[in-house]
């Protein structure tokens, strides 16, 4: 009988490597790139330091030119249009000086619109247009550039540029103004009847009348309407 043939056992094949994880090839690599990581972790912490130097530093600037601002404005007289030549000329020094020193910041914005009030009181009507218009052309907060609207228009009306004039105040009833509808019709009005386009300045006042507010008073406003109508109808 023949014997039984042995059966050859095969032989396990080498234990393959699991494919290392996401988590330890991100080891490997910060292991394999310490010194680089580290470098960047030290450039944005900088970086971190000097945004904030920065942001500290504006913010002490605006503190300095809100400051000096004060200063200045504790000299504003109660009666601008009753304060002597001294009194205005110093101030308007002051002004001048601030805006100088601290230029874009919040408070030379409102130290310009006071310069335009002061230089439009002591008729220096260029330099405050000037003034004005550059709050205009400048200033991003709405408020300010609604005041320096309004105080542009006025100075133009005072100098005779009655065209430009009604442009900016046609330009305040779309712009939220500070002004009220009531007088900027009235002003509307009053330009038009200078420039004796009297259909135009009798349609404002009309409007100021029926608008709300009671500046300028009802009566200003009749009398204005009184002449307008009379010049209309000559034809003069």
């Amino acid at each position: 009988m023949a014997s039984p043939k042995s059966k050859t056992l095969k032989q396990p094949g080498p234990i393959r490597q699991a494919d290392p994880t996401f988590s330890q090839k991100a080891h490997e690599w910060l292991e394999a790139n310490r010194n680089l990581v580290g470098a960047a972790t030290a450039g944005l912490f900088v970086l971190f330091l000097i945004v904030l130097g920065v942001q500290s530093y504006l913010r002490s600037q605006e503190s300095r030119a809100g400051e000096r601002y004060a200063q200045v404005i504790r000299q504003w007289p109660q009666d601008l249009s009753g304060a002597d030549e001294q009194t205005l000329s110093r101030l308007i020094a002051d002004l001048e000086q601030l805006v100088r020193e601290h230029d874009g910041r919040t408070a030379a914005w409102l130290a310009r619109m006071d310069l335009a009030r002061v230089l439009y009181q002591v008729r220096r009507y260029e330099d405050a247009l000037g003034q004005s218009q550059r709050v205009l052309d400048g200033a991003s907060d709405k408020i300010l550039r609604s005041m320096a609207r309004y105080q542009t228009a006025v100075t133009l009306q005072a100098m005779g540029r009655s065209e430009e004039a009604i442009a900016h105040w046609t330009a305040m009833k779309s712009e939220g103004a500070i002004a009220s509808e009531r007088e900027i019709h009235w002003k509307l009005g009053a330009l038009h009847g200078v420039r004796k386009e009297y259909p135009r300045a009798i349609e404002h006042l009309e409007a100021a009348l029926k608008a709300g507010g009671d500046y300028p008073s009802s009566q200003l406003l009749e009398d204005q309407l009184a002449v307008f109508k009379t010049a209309a109808s000559r034809g003069s």
